[in-house]
């Protein structure tokens, strides 16, 4: 346990966070900390695949890329700079994780194209199978920007 004084605190909060938002530190259950570098973990950008995979491109340039299944990107999207946890490794090459922390968001909205109350076409094809619409936003048809963050509401499928 840390004894740091009082007058100290927020100084050591806001450097926690900072590093948090880096990827440097991993912040864990029980608010605890760990180093990326020394756990299973792999900081990077997603690249997604229009057949709903993705892999993550670590930071570090001599690391191999991660390969993210479908149910495993979460709410991550194409771009966006994460944390991916290994999961298995089939040699030296192979290497599977999941998703386990978005730190930045390469885009703050997605368009997509709302054709019919169950018909949606995206403009991109690096979309995940399930995206998140604002509640009130299922109706008619046009032009509509979502939000990447997840909230309650219909699915973009």
């Amino acid at each position: 346990m840390l004894r740091v004084p009082r007058q100290d605190r927020s100084t050591l909060r806001r450097h926690l966070k900072a590093l948090v938002a880096t990827g440097d530190l991993i912040k864990i259950r029980g608010n605890r900390f760990g180093l990326a570098d020394r756990m299973d973990v792999v900081v990077g950008r997603l690249e997604t695949h229009a057949r709903g995979f993705g892999f993550v491109i670590p930071d570090v340039a001599d690391e191999p890329h991660l390969y993210i299944s479908a149910p495993n990107l979460t709410e991550a999207l194409h771009g966006d700079r994460v944390v991916a946890r290994i999961e298995h490794r089939h040699g030296a090459d192979r290497i599977e994780g999941r998703i386990i922390r978005i730190l930045e968001r390469a885009n703050q909205s997605v368009s997509y194209l709302h054709l019919t109350h169950t018909k949606t076409l995206t403009t991109c094809d690096a979309l995940p199978a399930a995206a998140s619409v604002p509640p009130g936003s299922t109706r008619g048809t046009g032009w509509r920007n979502v939000s990447p963050k997840p909230n309650r509401g219909g699915v973009i499928m």
